[in-house]
């Protein structure tokens, strides 16, 4: 039995490795390696019937207590639009070219930091609204969807919003639109790296891989 607790520490700490550097190459620009962390955390959190069953829970680690950044949302909205990540511009006329527009995760810079029971964690609500999904709906359909398939038509609906963009950029000068840049794409992976994040943090995980 202990040897098999270390043998399942040492996956996890490379596991953790693995997301490290996704993590890395995510800030260093390349976004979609967002996907590869889907699949890491899916492998770290998903218990789905009894044929697999997730790392940390093979860890007896069903009960601890995981980082969010995101506060919950009030009873009853009608929409929510996310808080695990947001709208970053850069440019623009006043630099003599056209902004560019991309979400960026919040890492420490959020305005909300408290712990969840892990069940509470995975299901708590992100957005209400366009997309209604939770964080674990963001991290299971990047892996299942985007990770292991290339047919964009049999995203969800909620997930296919977040990848056109559920929120349009605009200037507005005295109630008059000037400019409009259009939705911005590709919330989710920036979402998906602010989850990884949140795990990275986690002094309950820091602590089974010690």
């Amino acid at each position: 039995m202990a040897d098999d607790v270390t043998e399942l520490r040492g996956k996890l700490r490379m596991y953790l490795d693995l997301l490290n550097d996704n993590c890395a190459s995510f800030d260093q620009g390349r976004q979609t390696h967002a996907l590869s962390m889907a699949v890491t955390m899916r492998l770290l959190l998903r218990d789905w019937r009894k044929n697999s069953v997730s790392l940390l829970t093979q860890l007896g680690a069903s009960d601890i207590a995981l980082l969010t950044t995101s506060p919950p949302i009030a009873p009853g909205a009608i929409f929510a639009a996310g808080s695990l990540s947001a709208v970053h511009v850069q440019g623009g006329p006043d630099t003599g070219g056209t902004p560019s527009v991309t979400y960026m995760p919040l890492l420490g810079a959020g305005m909300h930091s408290s712990l969840l029971p892990r069940k509470d964690w995975w299901l708590q609500q992100i957005y209400v609204g366009v997309a209604n999904m939770k964080r674990c709906d963001i991290v299971l359909t990047a892996a299942d969807k985007e990770a292991a398939h290339a047919d964009p038509g049999r995203l969800p609906e909620g997930y296919a919003a977040l990848k056109a963009g559920i929120v349009r950029v605009c200037k507005i000068v005295d109630g008059d639109i000037v400019s409009d840049l259009g939705g911005v794409p590709n919330v989710h992976l920036a979402d998906i790296r602010q989850v990884a994040y949140e795990v990275l943090h986690s002094a309950s995980i820091l602590e089974l891989a010690a």
